[in-house]
């Protein structure tokens, strides 16, 4: 049995230690024989010219030097001055010179040496000649290096190897001799750290330099190298270090730590970081956790057995530390997750069995128990189960089956453009997203820049661009990137349709990761391209889909011909684009499609319907990597629950899961389902993506992400929403939005609340884009809008009928609720408010008012973000003139339980046919007018937000007025909201004087962008030169800046003047100083919110 107390470090973190004494020995050193005869040479031969560099008094030291005496700071000066560098001492800054110094004066003075040499450096910059030659600094020239300028210094690993291996190897006295050189220059930051890094023993000098780093802004290079002189948590805190950044890991800072902490390092290897972990570095450090013999270490291994990289590392320590781990196991069994115990149990089965012997009585009832866990459930019998299970067709050869090929078929070689509405109006629009400013000579600029062809055409006058479409060859070669591409292709799409469509199939034919261009294009070619990547390129796989969905019955008119024809590559991907169409618009679509061929053609599709049906396999059968172990999952019940699939059969469920996910309605899915429990394939296919996460999430196995979606319920929502919210963070945003279409797919109330929260409060701008998409498909296709979804997704947090919640404690009751802001409250049972609901007391039934006391903790934490979304969707409402049907309106907001305490509290309009009527929601819940004096809603009224300028002075008045007298508060500001309006003098230039030149604060203009507003797009400096609003019928209100907001400091950049304020259709036009025209006809309630949040913004000057 191996000896647990010992860390033994892998061989190539070995070899990035630095010597030690009395623990590693250094290298053999080898002395250049001739260097000390070559450095005399050099400095006779420019004594002249180093004495008149040195010729000002203060330069002692180094006139000592020359002048033969044994000045150990006089040698490092001059030793910089040469600035020498020998071909056979490459990354070195003390050789080949130390070599003679040591041959000279002896190693304490090669020492010291040394370390004047690394300490100082050149205010120019340090060139390289070799022996011969002398660059003529002035001593004045040469100065202290700053802590903060080692980095030149810290990364020349050979002369530190060199040093300290010295110094671990000779005698004692030579060796207090070398301490008592460089003690005698610890004069500087610089030295005193350098000092710290050769005598590692010198505690008192390791926590001085500790605290020298500790003051510089930049401490990762600086708290990597010291660690090899570190020895106690206490000089880590000195340098404020508490955690293992990226960086720091990157420049090597673990193996020192595990060699001068050992244990002690736990604390560091485990705490959070502030900036993302490569991959790697999660797994080097868990194998260093790993390394540690600490029942702690251990304990985390098998605490966080599910994460990234940990079973393999907990593998790696039941080797190392057997019995350690064995303890582990034993204390950790009985409060593990139900999901994690076959992981625990297959790491106990690779302990040596003979630790167990050593282990107490208790302890080996817990593993043995443990081990049990593994397959508590019988395994079913073969013939209990189906085919599909035990003998799969995929592991049996199978017939070649004859392809179905009906020659001669040519579908229409027409190619055309079909525009969704507004579609092509967006195209052009995007074109704005690059600013090129005013070009006066395009014919000069062609032969200058890569992407000029495509730029003229975009941008160019019509004059000049439609006649030099005809010379274009078609060629996109040179645009310097995919966002670049992708906005002048659209721009070149929407420019000139068909004449360029042929051109930019060919584009993408070699660029399919810009596949959503295709969308609009409708030919044989497109479709022989959306066919290609649908059924062979997993990568744009959603293209394909896309564009087949789109052009449905069109598509498959023209797959027909391919699908039926001789070439066995377009065969396939047609047939599989075929079966797309018609799981999306039904067989009867590909059906008619190859009606038009003729019966044979028909008879075929027929046949790859039939075929279809009964299950046929993929060409290509995805098989689980290696990452994939059933020994680590959960056993799959059958149905009956007391008998489950042998661990032969979970791979084939693994690739049925696999298959699936590319197979709408796959027979081989049901058949599992009708087979197995469904709860044991839920915590089945969770931990089969715990695993493929915790092995790196290998790219060809993502179907473990997106098969979530088959058996996933609302525990795998819980646990999937807060990965999907962080992976954008991790450089994942890819993984995030195939967790948002498995949330999609799962589809209950639960999942679309998940989603409908990432849209609002994600913190990554990207995936609350692709959240909201996400959410407005799901709507259109549930014949709603995505605001009517979010109506239908808002929980009734368990309140009643009349909205109230009741908090039993016994013998006492509150009520639970709501302020104008939605923030819940409590009111004793006299109706009397409370300030805070009272922790119950000796009085109260212990088991009803602790159950009540959590309840009302959690709806407030609930709440904290719903109730300001609530408030905030009413006022975008209002704004927006969003209207309700009656039915709508009495079921979501009149008759909501929690919307109820917002809604009583506004002023509603309802529209009839020749009828017009303003209304509140009494606390009855009745409707009453302004004078308060009940009414009824017409049965097909369409009711919304009353805003300000649709009311006369005189109602404002009255409803204000009743308010008041019920003490009613608004939400947000409605009756007392400021109505503006454009001047004429402003509509017609187009330009909106009465704001311009205003200096504002920077957090003034970040705030509007919670209401509309967007900052412009960053330009090469990172500076923002303007923000705009973007207008519901088009065009933008837009806010020239200066000096421009720079990306990244927030609120902390200079105060911004609003250089011009303008309305204009073209955001470049912020930068090509003219106007391209402007809207003239703008809807009055977004008129008066704009000019309203200007007013807002510069009555702060």
């Amino acid at each position: 049995m191996p000896d647990e107390s010992l860390l033994l470090m892998p061989d190539e973190w070995r070899a990035e230690l630095l010597p030690r004494r009395g623990v590693r020995p250094g290298e053999v050193f080898e002395a250049d024989g001739d260097a000390s005869a070559l450095w005399r040479k050099y400095l006779a031969a420019h004594d002249p010219a180093l004495r008149t560099a040195i010729a000002a008094a203060t330069n002692h030291d180094a006139a000592e030097y020359l002048d033969g005496k044994p000045n150990v700071l006089g040698a490092g000066l001059v030793a910089v001055m040469a600035a020498i560098e020998s071909p056979h001492h490459r990354n070195s800054k003390v050789r080949p010179v130390f070599d003679a110094w040591i041959e000279e004066h002896g190693l304490p003075f090669a020492i010291g040496a040394a370390v004047a040499v690394l300490s100082l450096e050149s205010a120019r910059g340090t060139s390289i000649p070799t022996f011969g030659s002398l660059v003529e600094y002035e001593m004045r020239r040469i100065h202290e290096r700053p802590l903060s300028s080692m980095s030149g210094v810290l990364f020349l690993k050979n002369d530190f190897h060199l040093l300290r291996g010295l110094l671990a190897d000779v005698p004692d006295e030579e060796y207090a001799a070398a301490e008592a050189a460089v003690e005698r220059l610890r004069d500087t930051p610089a030295r005193k750290y350098l000092a710290a890094l050769l005598f590692p023993d010198r505690t008192d000098w390791v926590d001085e330099a500790a605290e020298e780093v500790a003051k510089e802004a930049w401490t990762e290079l600086l708290t990597s190298r010291l660690a090899h002189s570190v020895t106690s948590l206490d000089q880590l805190a000195a340098m404020r270090v508490r955690t293992i950044e990226a960086y720091a890991q990157h420049a090597g800072l673990i193996p020192p730590l595990l060699d001068g902490l050992g244990a002690q390092a736990l604390p560091l290897l485990t705490a959070p970081t502030r900036h993302l972990l490569e991959p790697e570095q999660t797994r080097e450090r868990v194998q260093a956790i790993a390394l540690l013999p600490h029942d702690e270490a251990t304990t985390y291994l098998v605490e966080h057995i599910a994460e990234r990289f940990v079973f393999d590392a907990a593998v790696t320590a039941a080797a190392r530390f057997p019995l350690r781990m064995l303890r582990a196991l034993a204390r950790h069994a009985s409060q593990a997750q139900p999901a994690h115990l076959p992981l625990l149990a297959s790491l106990a089965l690779r302990v040596d069995a003979r630790a167990q012997e050593a282990l107490a009585e208790t302890d080996r009832t817990s593993v043995t128990w443990l081990v049990s866990q593994l397959r508590p459930v019988p395994d079913a019998a073969e013939a209990n189960l189906p085919e599909l299970l035990v003998r799969p067709p995929w592991t049996v050869k199978r017939p070649k089956r004859k392809p179905i090929v009906v020659p001669g078929l040519e579908p229409d070689d027409e190619e055309t453009v079909i525009w969704s509405e507004g579609e092509r109006e967006r195209y052009w629009e995007s074109t704005e997203e690059i600013r090129l400013g005013y070009i006066e000579d395009w014919d000069r600029r062609l032969g200058r820049n890569g992407d000029a062809w495509c730029e003229l055409l975009v941008y160019a006058p019509a004059s000049i661009a439609d006649a030099r479409l005809e010379t274009w060859s078609g060629d996109f070669g040179g645009l310097s990137s995919d966002v670049r591409a992708t906005i002048l292709a659209r721009g070149l799409l929407a420019r000139y349709g068909v004449a360029v469509a042929d051109h930019l199939l060919k584009f993408l034919a070699v660029k399919p990761r810009l596949g959503a261009l295709l969308g609009p294009i409708r030919s044989a070619e497109a479709a022989r391209l959306a066919a290609h990547w649908y059924a062979n390129l997993k990568s744009v796989k959603e293209h394909g889909a896309a564009w087949l969905d789109r052009h449905g019955a069109a598509a498959a008119e023209l797959l027909v011909p391919n699908a039926l024809g001789t070439s066995k590559t377009d065969r396939s991907s047609a047939a599989v684009a075929l079966l797309r169409i018609a799981e999306i618009h039904g067989p009867d679509t590909i059906l008619d499609a190859a009606e038009v061929y003729g019966h044979a053609a028909r008879a075929g599709v027929e046949a790859l319907l039939e075929t279809a049906a009964a299950g046929t396999l993929p060409d290509r059968i995805p098989n689980p990597g290696d990452w994939f172990d059933p020994t680590r999952l959960p056993q799959v019940l059958l149905h009956n629950r007391d008998s489950a699939l042998p661990e032969s059969s979970m791979r084939h469920v693994a690739v049925v899961m696999a298959i699936a996910v590319d197979i709408k309605d796959d027979p081989r899915l049901a058949e599992l389902t009708e087979t197995c429990d469904h709860d044991s394939l839920q915590e089945f296919s969770w931990a089969v993506f715990e695993q493929w996460l915790a092995s790196g999430a290998p790219s060809a196995d993502r179907w473990a992400l997106a098969a979530l979606r088959f058996f996933g319920d609302d525990v795998t929502v819980a646990r999937l929403t807060p990965m999907i919210k962080a992976w954008p963070g991790q450089n994942q945003h890819h993984r995030a939005v195939a967790g948002l279409r498995v949330l999609g797919a799962i589809g209950s109330e639960t999942a679309l609340r998940a989603m409908l929260h990432i849209s609002q409060r994600a913190k990554f701008k990207a995936i609350k884009a692709e959240a909201a998409q996400q959410m407005q498909v799901i709507a259109k296709s549930l014949g709603l809008t995505g605001e009517q979804l979010a109506d239908r997704l808002l929980p009734d947090f368990g309140l009643g009928n009349d909205g109230v919640l009741v908090l039993d404690y016994g013998p006492r009751k509150f009520k639970v609720v709501f302020d104008e802001q939605l923030r819940p409250y409590v009111t004793d049972e006299a109706g009397k408010p409370r300030k805070v609901l009272p922790k119950p007391g000796a009085k109260d039934d212990p088991e009803l008012a602790g159950a009540a006391y959590q309840r009302f903790a959690a709806l407030k934490k609930e709440l904290r973000t719903v109730s300001v979304d609530q408030v905030r969707r009413l006022e975008a409402a209002m704004i927006n003139a969003r209207t309700w049907e009656r039915d709508e309106f009495e079921e979501y907001m009149h008759g909501h339980p929690l919307m109820r305490y917002l809604t009583r509290r506004m002023i509603w309009l309802a529209h009839a046919p020749d009828q017009r009527l303003s209304f509140r929601i009494a606390e009855d819940n009745t409707f009453t007018d302004a004078e308060d004096d009940s009414v009824s809603l017409p049965g097909d009224a369409v009711i919304r937000l009353a805003h300000p300028i649709d009311m006369t002075a005189e109602e404002q008045g009255a409803w204000a007025r009743l308010l008041a007298d019920y003490e009613i508060l608004q939400p947000f500001e409605q009756l007392g909201r400021p109505v503006m309006a454009f001047t004429e003098a402003e509509l017609e230039t187009g330009r909106l004087l009465r704001f311009e030149n205003a200096v504002v604060p920077p957090g003034a203009i970040l705030g509007l962008t919670k209401h509309g507003w967007v900052r412009g797009k960053p330009q090469d400096n990172g500076i923002e030169f303007g923000f705009h609003f973007p207008l519901p019928e088009g065009g933008y209100v837009a806010v020239e800046l200066s000096p421009g907001l720079q990306i990244g400091l927030g609120a902390d950049t200079d105060d911004q003047c609003l250089e011009r304020v303008f309305l204009t259709h073209r955001l470049d036009d912020y930068y090509r100083g003219h106007s391209t025209g402007h809207p003239t006809r703008i809807d009055p309630v977004i008129a008066s919110e704009v000019l309203a949040a200007l007013d807002r913004l510069t009555a702060e000057e």
